[in-house]
């Protein structure tokens, strides 16, 4: 039986916007839905695999056929304001093709503007598909997400996905057609299946790439055939950098990567797993000595028992006036499949790495042999295994969209999913610009000229308390909720605000526990075992017409 799997990291998106464009066009095919996970050492380097230990998509398209799953889609959605950071922040999603057979897809705002938004705004993003095309060898895909009025326009049905798009649709139908045709060429064959993809093929060769000469900025200073890159912290996955670095990793040859560790600051290491361990060793040592920043890159990227012997003990005798030089290439390929996806980026793409002290001063310098990933001659095809599905915040969420606040009739604002955060966003420091606070709240509708704000969990625990604390502050934030219901489409302002919070948990669960919460006007409980949801109104509020009714979500699976 062949199969067409769709991975995802919000529901919404695989079931409202994929699902239907491939049962359209792969009728004879199983479809399966999963949750994607985290990338595991341990596991095969398969389809699936393969992907995760370079990039974690929105969407991986892949099919299961004769005792084996290829990768064939990579998607990526995005309605983040056009700038060229934030289109190079993404560029990382290419990375996989660059290994195996599949075709990147990128659906984003490309004409979404704001006025006061920084960033290099006229930046042709045709440049960075004219490179990957260039030096890989791999045509990617750009689909627009339309803008109105400056805002993403969304499917008012499945308000994470934008409206049916027509090319994205013709490109999954003709993939999987080209390929349940016949493995050997399939790609090729997509790309000249339409005229529409035609054309993009000859706009992207047609496309001059970047001039390197002007990158001369806080970030990126090319100077003598060298670019210097600035990382500005190792936390966060090393967001936004590490989908950069790619970007001008393929447009340079060579780069010269930084990372600045400031004693009297912790940006550069808060987020990290280690942060408290690093905070400590700064106040310890000062910062005074090469080998203190080689510790404290170390510990920030979990690479101790790996580089930690390219780089030696502490070496008091380095002195302050110069920097030691390391060559970590055969640690380096010693290592290579356990770095981390950050890690991997960065020896990927780069050729040396420099630790900077607070006035920009080199401190130390590794140096390496790049690393850059391979077409691979076999690679590895066997399926991923599944298991059966546990809810989590993101089921939880879409049930309360779906199947709660939809039966009551209430009109839905906004959603945001843990892997689908949109850009409908609570703006609530006022008079800030772009440095003010931004919250993302689960679900924001009205119901009875209330505004009603909602958070979401995969369970009952103590972050419920947090979460109704955070909701319940708006009740003195009411211009932030009148603003931001203004702003996308609400037309009238709320006479109160109503906060409410979801979550998973089986028979065993006692109602009691949630009514306990202070501050609450309501909580939507979803039973794990009989998969019915109940809504209990704490106050007088109230709203809910429908307090009952199943569980009405699609049927996915755990990875």
């Amino acid at each position: 039986m062949r199969e067409i799997r769709i991975y995802y990291g919000a529901l919404e998106q695989a079931d409202r916007l994929v699902r239907p464009v491939v049962e359209a066009c792969a009728q004879d095919a199983e479809i399966k839905m999963i949750r994607l996970s985290q990338f595991r050492k341990k596991s095969p380097l398969n389809a699936v695999m393969s992907v995760l230990r370079w990039k974690a998509p929105d969407i991986l398209i892949t099919a299961v056929d004769g005792g084996a799953e290829d990768a064939l889609f990579l998607v990526e959605l995005s309605t983040a304001v056009f700038t060229k950071d934030h289109e190079l922040q993404r560029f990382d999603i290419h990375v996989p093709s660059m290994e195996r057979d599949v075709i990147t897809v990128k659906i984003s705002t490309s004409g979404k503007r704001t006025e006061g938004h920084g960033g290099d705004k006229d930046f042709d993003y045709k440049k960075a598909y004219a490179l990957l095309l260039e030096k890989t060898g791999r045509l990617a895909y750009h689909f627009e997400w339309p803008v109105d009025g400056g805002n993403a326009v969304l499917d008012p049905a499945c308000m994470s996905c934008p409206p049916p798009v027509p090319g994205f649709t013709k490109l999954v139908c003709n993939g999987i057609r080209e390929y349940f045709r016949g493995r050997e060429g399939w790609i090729e064959r997509t790309h000249g299946s339409d005229g529409e993809f035609r054309e993009w093929a000859d706009l992207v060769r047609s496309t001059p790439l970047e001039d390197p000469d002007p990158l001369q900025s806080s970030r990126t200073w090319y100077e003598g055939g060298v670019l210097d890159f600035k990382f500005n912290r190792m936390g966060h996955a090393m967001d936004p950098e590490r989908g950069m670095l790619v970007y001008y990793g393929l447009l340079v040859g060579n780069v010269n990567a930084q990372l600045k560790f400031d004693k009297d600051k912790n940006a550069w290491y808060g987020g990290t797993a280690r942060a408290s361990d690093i905070e400590k060793y700064v106040g310890e040592t000062g910062l005074a000595e090469p080998a203190d920043f080689l510790k404290c890159f170390l510990v920030g990227m979990g690479a101790e028992d790996k580089l930690g012997s390219a780089v030696g003990e502490d070496r008091a005798d380095w002195g302050r006036r110069y920097y030691p030089t390391f060559d970590i290439t055969d640690e380096l390929k010693e290592h290579a499949a356990d770095m981390s996806k950050p890690l991997r980026i960065m020896f990927g793409f780069s050729d040396s790495l420099e630790l900077l002290d607070g006035g920009s001063h080199i401190r130390a310098r590794l140096e390496y042999g790049r690393m850059p990933p391979a077409a691979q001659e076999n690679p590895d095809r066997s399926i991923t295994p599944l298991k059966e599905m546990t809810l989590t915040e993101d089921e939880v969420t879409y049930a309360v969209v779906h199947n709660v606040l939809k039966a009551n009739k209430f009109k839905i604002i906004a959603v945001s999913y843990p892997a689908a955060m949109g850009d409908r966003v609570m703006l609530v420091e006022r008079g800030k610009g772009r440095a003010q606070r931004r919250e993302y709240i689960d679900a924001v509708f009205v119901a009875g000229g209330a505004a009603g704000l909602h958070e979401s969990k995969g369970r009952f625990d103590s972050r419920i308390r947090r979460d109704v604390d955070k909701l319940a502050r708006y009740r003195d934030r009411k211009g932030v909720v009148d603003e931001f219901m203004e702003k996308y489409g609400c037309g009238e302002r709320a006479g109160r605000i109503v906060v409410g919070v979801g979550f998973a948990a089986p028979d065993s669960f006692t109602a009691d526990r949630a009514r306990a919460l202070d501050e609450l006007d309501y909580f939507v409980y979803v039973n794990s075992d009989s998969m019915k949801w109940s809504v209990w109104e704490c106050g007088g509020a109230k709203l809910f017409t429908e307090a009952r009714g199943k569980v009405e979500i699609p049927a996915a699976y755990n990875m």
